[in-house]
């Protein structure tokens, strides 16, 4: 395994240690023990409340995997409503084409390494009694920034970071303000996909 993945895997188990999506995760790799969920539960659990984990640390979309010169920073990976079928890398190719019709050697990391039907499913969680307010959206984003995300940004050393999701968006800003002693490269950040598409039409 090698340093990538290694971070990618800190930052799963610091999300099962979440009872409640410990619980609703299946994990179909012999390197986690946690993750409750056996493979013939899946049938049966509430596609609303399914996590699966991602088996990539940084994916790359077009080019050099070894030269990035952009990095999208995903919110979290996705695996529809088949989890043993979905192809997210089709699913990326389409939602970031723009991205990639103007750009060479992009690749992306989700900040959430781990897959839902939409996105909405992780969100939903912060609505939950079982969060009590106590684990809050930025706390999560703030914690696997600094942890995951920036160790990664340091390894792979990308020429630009993008990032295109409002609430991504507005927590990372504000990671970044508070703490100016942060060395990042430069970060691009939109709150949609339209929004990149207009700044660069």
């Amino acid at each position: 395994m090698d340093e990538l993945d290694e971070l990618r895997n800190k930052a799963i188990e610091l999300l099962l240690n979440v009872d409640i999506i410990r619980d609703c995760t299946y994990v179909n790799r012999d390197d986690f023990e946690q993750g409750t969920l056996e493979y013939e539960d899946l049938d049966y659990q509430d596609k609303n409340m399914l996590f699966t984990i991602d088996d990539f640390t940084v994916l790359n979309l077009k080019g050099d995997k070894n030269h990035v010169d952009k990095l999208i920073i995903n919110f979290n990976g996705i695996h529809g409503d088949d989890p043993e079928n979905f192809d997210d890398v089709d699913f990326y190719m389409e939602k970031y084409s723009d991205i990639l019709e103007k750009n060479d050697n992009v690749s992306l990391i989700n900040i959430i390494p781990l897959r839902t039907n939409r996105k909405e499913t992780f969100l939903a969680l912060f609505d939950r009694t079982e969060f009590n307010g106590i684990i809050t959206f930025d706390y999560i984003i703030n914690t696997l920034f600094k942890s995951y995300i920036l160790p990664v940004i340091n390894i792979i050393k990308p020429g630009e970071v993008l990032i295109l999701d409002s609430r991504l968006k507005n927590s990372i800003k504000n990671v970044l303000e508070s703490d100016t002693s942060i060395d990042v490269p430069p970060v691009s950040m939109f709150d949609d996909i339209s929004s990149y598409r207009e700044n660069y039409d």
